[in-house]
């Protein structure tokens, strides 16, 4: 759920003095600093470690820097997770290298939903269904069997970035024509319902009752 404010580092989390946090299927949302860290901060004179997968870390904000993580010379590793939509920036700090561009979404737009219920018990941000993240995560290193609300991961082609499995229905590539074959009505003629050059639309389903005699529907790919 949404997290709290912080009179210091790390609004949601903060790793200190050599700790170590390791987060899998986790949502840091809604956090704030009035220093450095609003999602999580690594500070203290022994480094510390943060290790994220499948994680999203959105919607924090900090005072100072790093509004999603902030590292103050502490080690971080980082994959299949989203750190996107925090302010002022999404990570700030030395050794920041250490979170590999392929498997992650540093910045930008993650194309994600509001904060709310999508099941399990804890609330997360769905994927809407143009997002980067869907079917994007390393199949080596994503987590096994669920996401954060339990639900089977992976759903798709590949493991969805970030702790929610996006379970989007299946899609058709266009053109796609519908014919209809009853004379004199309203649909007689083909109706090119993707043109050219268009990407996805969802499975057309036309329930058996609703076609009437001599009547029968077809979708060409």
């Amino acid at each position: 759920e949404p997290g709290g404010a912080a009179d210091g580092f790390g609004g949601g989390i903060a790793v200190a003095d050599g700790a170590n946090l390791e987060a899998r299927n986790s949502t840091i949302s809604g956090n704030a600093s009035d220093a450095d860290g609003g999602g999580i901060a690594l500070l203290g004179r022994d480094p510390s470690t943060v290790t994220l997968n499948n994680v999203t870390v959105t919607e924090n904000a900090a005072a100072d820097a790093g509004g999603g993580l902030a590292n103050d010379d502490g080690n971080v590793f980082v994959t299949n997770t989203i750190l996107s939509g925090n302010a002022p920036e999404d990570v700030a700090g030395a050794d920041i290298s250490s979170i590999p561009n392929g498997s992650n979404i540093v910045g930008g737009d993650a194309g994600l939903e509001p904060l709310g219920n999508n099941g399990g018990p804890t609330f997360t941000h769905a994927l809407t269904a143009d997002s980067a993240a869907i079917d994007a995560g390393d199949a080596a290193s994503c987590e096994s069997d669920i996401d954060q609300r339990f639900e089977p991961r992976p759903a798709g082609d590949g493991c969805d970035i970030g702790a929610y499995e996006a379970d989007l229905p299946a899609f058709l590539e266009g053109p796609v024509t519908l014919d209809t074959y009853a004379a004199g009505g309203p649909y007689d003629a083909p109706i090119n319902s993707v043109g050219s050059g268009a990407s996805r639309i969802p499975f057309l389903q036309i329930p058996v009752s609703s076609a009437l005699p001599g009547q029968i529907g077809r979708a060409h790919v």
